[in-house]
């Protein structure tokens, strides 16, 4: 199917230059036929306007009769020129040529004319006065010539047509045959590759032009496929290592309880321990469903006041950080009015994650946790950027570029045990970017972490919500 569309679009090619090149011939001997026939048509008003003046200078009146000197009369008809030669009555005193034997037309003085002396006899006529005589001429010429100019452009157009159309298409195959001849080639290239080999590339030599591009950028695609179903890879194997230890925990407590009889004090310990499984599974689905909640569309945009978000989500927590010794505050700043559109919900799970991470990464001992909202006037994200720095341990430089990555855990004792499972972070950068922001960090070990999430001003007037 795919090569019958490539050759109907050669044949499309081809089609379209035989049209093209057809209606640029006709064109053009159009226009050449229109030039040759006015530049001809000059021409004989010109020979009838000489003859004229000619005869005019010529005529001889002997007794009251117009006469015209033999010598003249061979000249005017080597021209193809005949003549009337009119007395004042307009009586002819004598013709020339082929007007011999046939009536003057009635033409007006000065006027020039084409008639038909008969069936297929097309002539132009030229009146002139003889000031001296009192008497007129009548000068014509044949337009056979013209005739003739129109047989010979009907003959080259019958000729020329069918040869230019012929070598049209032949030029139209071999140019469309070069021109698909790496389309064709990006179409085999591109169905050999699935998704069991999507490192294979099209990489298409050639020149740049328009299908170099076009290759470069499937390449692009490709790339971004192969990125993606790697990641999806990940996460599907990540999530089920992720459930599949808990299961297996949960089926072992399960199959030692029912192994034989236990007292009440065992059985309610095993089914604790049970149940912290279940918990390690619920926190994880819904984390799960979570991120793919954030990948989505916004459904809904509404405008979110950032200080009061933060002061709801600091009291929230106030108590975990008070039993930890944690100092937590939003430090006090002029910008009351920052405001963003959005969804509320969704930004008090990135604003929750990243304070509640904060928060369990000090440890028992004191620290503290400073939120502080400032403008951002950035090209990349202009609106507000809102800081979350931590006093705690910090984070090693080799982490951080994989610190937003799924399942992805800079120290996995520690994220055991405080129960995460390496999804907080890219809920986080997920619902950044579903907002048009986005989430970065800097960090020092035994400094502490500063977290920046930057997003893009309100956009509308409507009345902001917590």
């Amino acid at each position: 199917m795919k090569v019958n569309r490539v050759r109907t679009l050669r044949a499309r090619l081809v089609l379209w230059t035989m049209l093209v090149n057809a209606l640029l011939l006709v064109f053009l001997c159009g226009l050449a036929w229109v030039v040759l026939r006015q530049l001809q048509s000059r021409q004989l008003d010109d020979i009838l306007q000489l003859s004229a003046a000619q005869l005019a200078s010529a005529v001889d009146v002997t007794g009251g009769q117009l006469s015209i000197p033999a010598g003249d009369t061979e000249i005017l008809t080597a021209r193809g020129v005949f003549v009337w030669l009119l007395d004042s009555t307009n009586r002819i005193n004598a013709t020339i040529g082929r007007s011999k034997g046939l009536s003057a037309p009635a033409l007006d003085i000065g006027t020039i004319r084409d008639f038909q002396l008969g069936p297929g006899d097309n002539v132009r006529l030229f009146h002139a006065r003889l000031a001296e005589s009192g008497g007129s001429i009548i000068v014509g010429v044949s337009l056979q010539s013209l005739v003739q100019t129109d047989q010979i452009f009907v003959l080259a157009l019958g000729i020329a047509v069918p040869l230019v159309l012929l070598l049209s298409a032949a030029g139209g195959l071999f140019l469309a045959g070069r021109a698909l001849a790496p389309i064709t080639a990006i179409t085999a290239q591109a169905r050999r590759i699935h998704h069991d080999n999507l490192s294979e590339r099209l990489a298409l030599g050639g020149p740049r032009d328009e299908v170099h591009d076009l290759a470069q950028t499937f390449d692009e695609m490709l790339d971004r496929l192969q990125s993606s179903f790697e990641a999806e890879r990940r996460f599907t194997a990540d999530a089920s290592h992720e459930l599949r230890t808990p299961l297996s925990l949960l089926k072992a407590q399960i199959s030692l309880a029912l192994s034989h009889p236990r007292d009440a004090e065992t059985l309610i310990r095993m089914i604790s321990a049970m149940n912290d499984d279940v918990d390690r599974m619920t926190r994880l689905v819904q984390n799960l469903l979570a991120l793919a909640r954030s990948e989505a569309p916004l459904d809904t945009r509404q405008p979110v006041e950032l200080n009061g978000l933060l002061q709801d989500l600091i009291q929230q927590l106030q108590a975990i950080a008070d039993q930890r010794h944690i100092s937590l505050a939003l430090e006090e700043s002029p910008q009351a009015g920052a405001v963003i559109t959005g969804d509320a919900e969704q930004l008090a799970r990135l604003f929750m994650n990243l304070l509640d991470n904060a928060i369990k990464y000090i440890g028992d001992g004191s620290g503290n946790v400073q939120v502080r909202i400032a403008p951002s006037e950035g090209k990349r994200c202009a609106g507000w950027v809102t800081s979350i720095a931590d006093s705690g341990a910090g984070i090693a430089p080799e982490y951080l570029p994989h610190l937003f990555d799924r399942f992805y855990r800079a120290d996995p004792a520690r994220a055991r045990h405080t129960g995460g499972a390496g999804l907080g972070l890219s809920i986080a950068q997920a619902i950044a970017k579903q907002h048009e922001g986005y989430i970065t960090v800097s960090s020092q070990p035994g400094h502490g972490s500063v977290f920046k999430v930057w997003l893009p001003a309100r956009t509308g007037n409507a009345a902001p919500k917590k």
